[in-house]
This record gives C-alpha cells, sequence and structure tokens, in this order.
C-alpha cells in the first residue's frame, strides 16, 4: 500500500499514510520504516509530498529515458520476447506512417 503514495494528490497522502499505518504491523522495522518515512517525505520541507505525489494524468513518471522507450515499446509487442523479423517489420511500419 505504501507504494501507492506518490498517485495520490498531495493533499491525500497525509491522510492515507495515517490509514497504512493503523494496518501496518506492529513490528520494530515496521515502525522504523515509517518513521523515516513520516520524518522524510510527510512531515518535511525537504521532501514535501507536494514534490513527489501527483495523480497519475499521463506524463511519463521515469528520468531514464531508456527505461522510458523500453516501456512503451514492450506495449507495442504480443509477446515477451519477439522475433527479430517481428521488430524489423515493427520499425519499417513506424517509419512508413
Amino acid at each position: 500500500m505504501f507504494f501507492g503514495l506518490p498517485y495520490l494528490p498531495e493533499n491525500f497522502v497525509s491522510d492515507a499514510f495515517d490509514d497504512i499505518l493503523s494496518e501496518a504491523p506492529k513490528h520494530k522495522k515496521c515502525t522504523e520504516f515509517a518513521n523515516y518515512v513520516l520524518e522524510n517525505y510527510i512531515d518535511t520541507e525537504q521532501f514535501p509530498p507536494s514534490m513527489w505525489a501527483e495523480e497519475p494524468n499521463g506524463t511519463k513518471r521515469t528520468t531514464n529515458g531508456a527505461e522510458s522507450y523500453h516501456s512503451q515499446l514492450r506495449f507495442e509487442f504480443y509477446m515477451p520476447h519477439p522475433s527479430v523479423f517481428q521488430v524489423v517489420r515493427f520499425y519499417v511500419f513506424r517509419l512508413m506512417f
């Protein structure tokens, strides 16, 4: 559940984090992690939710160009390992149209 926080509007992050904490196991490591997130990403001026929380709206959420390209390209093929011929056919078709 924690990893969904960046996809919420910034004004929902604090309440959602509180909801997650209410469901989280009461283990020492979980408490340490929750305190770290709270101090560094929820209740902070250095990395406030306005800096990293945003509703999905079609914007790219990666700074790695190769990762972004691969992510878009994998939806063009209907199998995990297309043959060389399928890849060439895709690029030829893309260049033509």
